[in-house]
């Protein structure tokens, strides 16, 4: 498995094949200096390894204070859950 890749400037693949578990959408963090926003959460199989990669970058999992889950599937957002609690999010997923 793959620690976490620069994508550009202070955005990094954290998830996703390859990076979490194989059937993770890919997860993104993007740095706003104090703070972390963590985008998607992978399907929830591969939390362990994506905090592991969060703190590969030196950061630590109570940074990320927000999470966008792009849209309601379950390879997005199926890790949100297991967030709840390990970290201080504000919540912006999607409402149907």
């Amino acid at each position: 498995m793959s620690k976490a890749k620069s994508i550009c400037d202070r955005v990094y693949a954290i998830g996703g094949s390859g990076l979490s578990a194989p059937e993770d959408a890919y997860v993104y963090a993007v740095d706003a200096g104090s703070e972390l926003v963590m985008i998607d959460s992978g399907v929830g199989y591969g939390m362990n390894r994506i905090e592991e990669n969060i703190r590969s970058m030196g950061w630590q999992s109570a940074q990320v204070w927000h999470i966008i889950a792009t849209h309601c599937h379950i390879d997005h957002i199926g890790g949100l859950n297991r967030l709840e609690g390990a970290v201080r999010p504000q919540d912006h997923r999607p409402r149907a």
